[in-house]
């Protein structure tokens, strides 16, 4: 898990742009410990936002991980999703940096996405 990853970010014929493009929606995730993954690989490169390369279902030993956790809670329409823009977290926004920061200083994560 990183803010700058290597991880595999969906091709064009793998990704699906939602439906609802630019609707902006709220996600909350939580963690016991800023050290704990979240469950998403990020990419900062656009210095805007945090991209969403992918999204892990996958388990941290001895719990699911929190974007599993949150995706496994809400409708279809409010699941993250490989390929979604993070454009705040915690009220901060504006830089990738920032953002960055904010998801690495906090057990709380409440995401404004895209």
């Amino acid at each position: 898990e990183s803010v700058s990853c290597k991880a595999p970010c969906p091709s064009d014929a793998a990704y699906q742009p939602r439906d609802d493009a630019g609707a902006l929606f709220t996600a909350t995730l939580e963690r016991s410990s800023v050290n704990d993954p979240l469950g998403l690989y990020l990419d900062s490169s656009d210095s805007l936002t945090l991209f969403v390369c992918l999204v892990n279902p996958g388990t941290h030993p001895g719990s699911l991980l929190p974007a599993h956790v949150y995706n496994a809670s809400v409708h279809d329409s409010l699941k993250l999703r490989d390929g979604d823009f993070i454009v705040e977290v915690n009220g901060v926004s504006g830089s990738a940096t920032a953002l960055a920061r904010a998801v690495s200083s906090a057990k709380t994560l409440g995401l404004k996405v895209r």
